[in-house]
C-alpha cells in the first residue's frame, strides 16, 4: 500500500492524459496557497490583513497601541459622547436640586456601612446609566416619548438584573477599568518613556487593570471599608454645601448659588477624573493594606486615609499667605474661591476619619465571627477555632 506521503507526492505532481503531440494536465493539485480571482478589497478584509499577519513583536505596533490608548479622550469616542451629556446634565441649572439629593443620599448609605450596601448601590447605579445610555441613543434615531421612557425602562431592568445575577463578573469589569484608569492617572513618567521603551505603556496599563481586578474581587471587603468612607465623605460634603447654598445662605464658605454640584465636588478634588483617583485613590490601597496586616493598626489605616485631605485643606489656607505660588499646587493656588474648598475638605476630613474607624471596627468585629483558622494560642488568653463562633477563653 503507498504510504501518506508519496500520496501526497503523487497529487501534486497530477494526472495527464496525451492529446495529439501536447500533454495536458488534467487535474493538478497544489499544497502551495494559490492568488485568489478577485479581490481581497470585494470581501470588506482590511488592508493589514491584505499584507498578510501583524507582527505582535513589532515596536512600532506596540506604541502606536499606547498613543491610541493615551487618546481614548479623543472627539470621536462614544464614551466621551456620553460623559460630555452627562456632565451637561450635571451642570443643568434646573436639576441641581435633584442631583445633590441624590449625592447625599449615596453618600450616606457608603457611610452608614458602605460594604454591605455596595451591591445594591452598583446595581442601581448601572441600572441608571443604561437607561440614561438608551435615551441618548433613542433620541438619536427621534423616537416619540412614550418610546423613549419604554426603551429605557427596559435597558436599566435588563442591566441590572443582569448585573444583580453577575454581581462577581461585573467587580471584574470594574476593577478592570478603576485599574486601567489609576495607571493613567499615574503613568505621565512612563508615557515619557515609551518612545525608547516601546510597550513600557502597555505594560503599565495591564497592570494596573490586573491589580484593580483583584481590589474589587478578593480584596473587596476590606478595600471598601476604606473606600467607602472616603467616597461617601466627599458625596455628603459637596452635596450639603450645594443644598444650603441653593436653600438661600450665601456666604463665603458655601459654594456659590449658581454652581452646580458637579463645580462644587471638583472644587474640593482640586484634579481631573483620573489624576484625582490616582491621589486618593492610592491611600485607600495603602491603608487597606496595612489594615489588614494587623487590626491594631486601624488608627494608622484612619491617618493614612485622611493624609491627602488633610494636605489639601492645609494647602488651601497656608498657600494665601505665600508670595511665591510656585511652591503651591497648581489647583490650590490663591483665589477668591479658596474658602470653600478649605471648609468642605475640612467636613469631608471629619465624615472620612469617623465613618473609616467604625467600618474598620465593624471589619475586625465579621473577621472574628468568621475566622475559620486551626485553633492555636492568641494573645490575652484566647484560642481560635473552626467553628465560626467568636473568640473563647482558653480552656472552655
Amino acid at each position: 500500500m503507498m504510504r501518506p506521503a508519496l500520496a501526497m507526492a503523487s497529487l501534486a505532481v497530477g494526472a495527464s492524459a496525451s492529446i495529439g503531440s501536447q500533454a495536458t494536465p488534467l487535474v493538478h493539485f497544489s499544497i502551495l496557497p494559490r492568488r485568489p480571482c478577485f479581490p481581497l478589497q470585494a470581501v470588506g478584509l482590511p488592508r493589514g490583513l491584505q499584507e498578510g499577519p501583524p507582527n505582535l513583536m513589532d515596536p512600532q505596533l506596540l506604541q502606536d497601541s499606547c498613543s491610541r490608548l493615551a487618546n481614548f479622550t479623543s472627539s470621536a469616542s462614544p464614551i466621551l459622547a456620553y460623559g460630555k451629556t452627562v456632565q451637561g446634565w450635571l451642570n443643568e441649572p434646573s436639576c441641581q436640586i435633584f442631583v445633590a439629593s441624590a449625592a447625599l443620599i449615596a453618600g450616606l448609605c457608603l457611610t452608614w456601612d458602605g460594604p454591605q450596601l455596595w451591591k445594591a448601590l452598583f446595581t442601581l447605579a448601572l441600572a441608571c446609566a443604561a437607561a440614561f445610555a438608551a435615551r441618548f441613543e433613542a433620541e438619536a434615531w427621534h423616537l416619540q416619548i412614550f418610546s423613549i421612557f419604554t426603551v429605557m425602562c427596559q435597558a436599566a431592568v435588563i442591566v441590572g438584573t443582569a448585573v444583580y445575577w453577575g454581581f462577581e463578573g461585573s467587580q471584574v469589569l470594574l476593577g478592570s477599568c478603576c485599574g486601567f484608569a489609576g495607571a493613567y492617572g499615574m503613568g505621565a513618567w512612563v508615557r515619557s518613556l515609551d518612545a525608547t521603551a516601546p510597550g513600557l505603556a502597555m505594560f503599565w496599563y495591564i497592570c494596573g487593570s490586573v491589580l484593580g481586578i483583584q481590589i474589587f474581587t478578593a480584596w473587596r471587603r476590606g478595600m471598601l471599608a476604606c473606600l467607602a468612607p472616603v467616597l461617601g465623605g466627599l458625596l455628603v460634603s459637596s452635596a450639603v454645601g450645594t443644598l444650603i447654598s441653593r436653600a438661600g445662605l450665601r456666604t463665603p464658605f458655601l459654594p456659590k448659588d449658581t454652581e452646580s454640584w458637579l463645580t462644587a465636588t471638583e472644587a474640593l478634588l482640586g484634579l481631573d477624573g483620573t489624576s484625582s483617583l490616582a491621589l486618593f485613590g492610592l491611600p485607600v490601597f495603602v491603608a487597606a493594606t496595612v489594615n489588614g496586616f494587623d487590626d491594631a493598626r486601624r488608627p494608622l489605616a484612619v491617618a493614612i486615609l485622611v493624609a491627602p485631605i488633610g494636605f489639601s485643606v492645609l494647602a488651601h489656607v497656608t498657600c494665601q499667605d505665600i508670595k511665591d505660588t510656585s511652591l503651591c499646587p497648581n489647583w490650590q493656588v490663591p483665589s477668591d474661591g479658596w474658602r470653600w474648598p478649605a471648609v468642605g475638605c475640612g467636613l469631608w476630613l471629619a465624615l472620612t476619619a469617623l465613618t473609616a474607624w467604625v467600618q474598620l471596627e465593624m471589619l475586625e468585629q465579621e473577621s472574628e465571627e468568621e475566622d475559620a483558622w486551626h485553633a492555636y494560642p492568641w494573645p490575652l488568653g484566647r484560642t481560635r477555632s473552626w467553628k465560626r463562633s467568636r473568640f473563647e477563653p482558653l480552656g472552655h
